[in-house]
């Protein structure tokens, strides 16, 4: 027994609808007042035509509102006015509806939704090979198996309402199918239609070798068949990212194209002999490389380019540490890449390689300093850091416990590499027996504490930032910050500029470092190594000072100290610091020292600013020094803007005094003599080149 359509149930409840607003709007004529009322809704409009936003959202006033109305008030009897208005009544039931088809309750009525509103009415599906459907399922048929039939349509692409009706829609659906399978395009599912339908691997042709003779001479668009689906196989290995089904529609003719394109061929969209050996060559895979600033490159190289210009991008790319394939396809990975290395270089990240991205790689950019680091990238550094600790896998490491070893770390790659003690300043304890056996010993793979820093760092930054060398270009590299922030480097040793030691700091005073040899890299805390420079952030190699005065006297320096320390400029700190400089080097020549102060960080007096790149660093590295925790008397002093006699006597009695200010070798034991030397007079003021700031 035929049962009477849903849709024409739908009609029934839409007509109902329709006699009771017309109630309504008599009703609202009388009273003069009233919502507004299905008389005056916009003509219904199915919600899977193209006419219909793919999300109908609140708000949104047409006929696909309309339709939504009627189908939630036929579906779920929602009791709506249908007014093609989505307002908030409208919203609340497409809410309800969602909650009681087990959708996500967003109130937008996007894919899933519309397909659960289009087979909510439809019979429940029986499937197409059960004793319960017909041989031959044909047009006119409204059941359970027709349900099955088009849910199976719609899995092939069709989109099709799911209402049990094998309507015009269907048949056409069915026909579309039929045709792409190679089936007789009769419309009538029977025992092929069936079995193609659920079997999804017969809808893709079994790939035919372009050589054959089975495949034309030229493929060419609206051909279906095995020759296709591995012409699609091919232009997916050259990055064309097709769906593989053995049709040869737009999409498999546009990828023919940018194929034929990038190898300098013919661009027409037929695939002939020249197109089928280029696809087949081993050597095409890879087009020759063009220099990123030819003529032949786009101004701007983006996703989706592939051609030469990519290949000589991702070689310039690897050579900053980017590890990618060198395919000549400029695709995710490459876009995420160039976004890395524009990132850890100071350039608008865009993944567009523009005018400055290039500069930059092929190296005719000015030089710019580092970005200003993230709460993100620093947040990294911690991880890498804590993952390598536990012996996670890495780019280049395939995980477990990774021993110190002298040199390690330090190859054209970051991350571990062959250590070797035996090289010159090596570690003499590399080949010898520790406590821990002979970890790190010579020949093993492992590195050392600056090749771990740029391991971490560039696993951070995306790309090399840190490059292969040691320590002192570290620490040139990097600014000095008076607060550790958890992901700083933390440096040790006597001379700031030539440390010995560097880890990376996580907080709590701790920090994970390649020890020495005999360890793998831990954790230790800062105090277990001895020496403590201080703690850096990749960027200019210079402290963020928030002085603004003026830079080129010896009160101006005065000032900066100050500042750096966060001590009042006031004129007894600024005489106090003054008459303190023109005790440790003659007011005319205070700049030549390792430190116009002296400060604890090198006692070697070297002519020049030697080790220190510029005055304004040595400023930072005394106020640092300072608020190190020695010399409490000075800081309270300066604090309060104390008298200069007040200070000097502080300086005096601090330890930076013994051995400077005594003028007596015996200062240790003879307390009375110290402050012999200090210079207690006016001091006059003398400019230093302004190179050296």
């Amino acid at each position: 027994m035929r049962r009477v359509p849903v849709r024409a149930v739908r009609r029934v409840r839409a007509w109902q609808s329709a006699l009771a607003a017309c109630a309504l709007i008599l009703f609202s004529v009388l009273v003069a007042a009233g919502p507004a009322s299905a008389a005056t809704a916009p003509a219904p409009i199915s919600i899977t035509s193209s006419s219909c936003p793919t999300d109908i959202t609140e708000g949104e006033v047409d006929g696909c509102v309309t339709e939504v109305q009627d189908l939630l008030n036929a579906d779920d009897g929602a009791g709506l006015t249908v007014d093609g208005d989505f307002g908030a009544g409208t919203l609340a039931a497409v809410e309800t509806f969602q909650k009681n088809h087990g959708l996500s309750a967003d109130g937008i009525v996007g894919p899933s939704t519309k397909a659960a509103l289009n087979s909510a009415g439809a019979p429940a599906a029986i499937s197409l090979t059960s004793s319960s459907c017909p041989t031959d399922i044909a047009d006119g048929e409204v059941d359970g198996c027709v349900t099955e039939l088009q849910e199976l349509l719609d899995t092939h692409g069709a989109s099709v309402s799911v209402d049990g009706d094998f309507g015009p829609g269907t048949l056409a659906a069915v026909e579309t199918f039929q045709g792409s399978a190679g089936l007789a395009q009769d419309g009538i599912v029977g025992p092929n239609t069936k079995a193609a339908l659920m079997d999804t691997s017969s809808t893709v042709p079994a790939p035919i070798a372009l050589s054959s003779s089975s495949c034309p001479a030229d493929l060419t668009e609206g051909e279906v068949d095995g020759c296709v689906t591995e012409l699609q196989e091919l232009l997916n290995t050259h990055g064309a990212s097709l769906g593989v089904d053995g049709d040869f529609g737009p999409d498999t003719l546009t990828a023919v194209e940018t194929f034929q394109s990038a190898y300098g061929l013919s661009v027409d969209g037929i695939v002939g002999p020249q197109t089928k050996t280029a696809l087949t060559s081993v050597n095409a895979a890879v087009p020759s490389a063009i220099p990123i600033t030819s003529s032949s490159c786009p101004a701007d190289m983006s996703q989706g380019e592939v051609d030469g210009c990519v290949t000589a991008l991702q070689q310039l790319l690897n050579e900053n540490g980017a590890n990618l394939s060198v395919d000549g396809d400029f695709g995710p990975l490459t876009f995420n890449a160039v976004e890395n290395y524009q990132a850890s270089h100071g350039l608008s990240v865009d993944g567009i390689v523009g005018p400055d991205t290039k500069a930059a790689l092929t190296g005719s950019a000015t030089t710019s300093n580092p970005p200003p680091v993230s709460a993100a990238t620093m947040q990294k550094i911690v991880q890498y850091a804590t993952d390598i600790k536990n012996g996670d896998a890495e780019p280049g490491w395939s995980g477990g416990k990774v021993p110190y070893g002298w040199d390690g770390g330090h190859g054209p790659k970051p991350g571990p590499s062959t250590v070797d003690c035996a090289a010159s300043g090596g570690d003499n304890d590399c080949w010898t027996a520790t406590n821990n056996g002979t970890i790190g010993a010579n020949g093993t793979i492992g590195i050392d504490c600056s090749g771990f820093v740029r391991w971490v760092y560039s696993l951070a930054y995306g790309s090399d930032v840190l490059g292969s060398s040691g320590t002192v270009t570290q620490v040139a590299e990097m600014t000095r910050v008076s607060t550790p922030t958890p992901g700083d480097a933390v440096f040790f040793g006597t001379n700031p500029a030539a440390p010995e030691h560097v880890g990376i700091y996580i907080g709590n005073g701790q920090m994970i470092n390649a020890y020495e040899t005999g360890y793998y890299v831990q954790v230790n805390q800062v105090t277990d190594v001895s020496n403590l420079i201080g703690y850096y952030q990749f960027g200019s190699g210079s402290p963020s000072s928030t002085y603004s005065g003026s830079k080129s006297t010896n009160y101006d320096w005065a000032h900066l100290v100050l500042s750096d320390g966060g001590w009042p400029q006031s004129s007894n700190n600024v005489t106090s610091v003054t008459q303190w400089m023109s005790s440790e080097e003659p007011a005319s020549d205070w700049w030549h020292n390792t430190n116009p102060l002296n400060n604890g960080y090198d006692t070697s007096s070297v002519d020049g600013l030697d080790p220190y790149p510029n005055l304004t660093v040595a400023a930072d590295d005394v106020a640092q020094n300072l608020s190190g925790g020695l010399y409490g008397s000075v800081v309270s002093d300066l604090a309060t803007s104390a008298a200069p006699a007040t200070t000097t006597q502080a300086i005096i009695d601090s330890p930076w005094s013994c051995g400077h200010y005594s003028g007596s070798a015996t200062c240790n034991t003879d307390t009375s003599e110290w402050g012999a030397a200090f210079n207690h007079s006016t001091v006059g003021t003398y400019a230093a080149p302004a190179s050296d700031w």
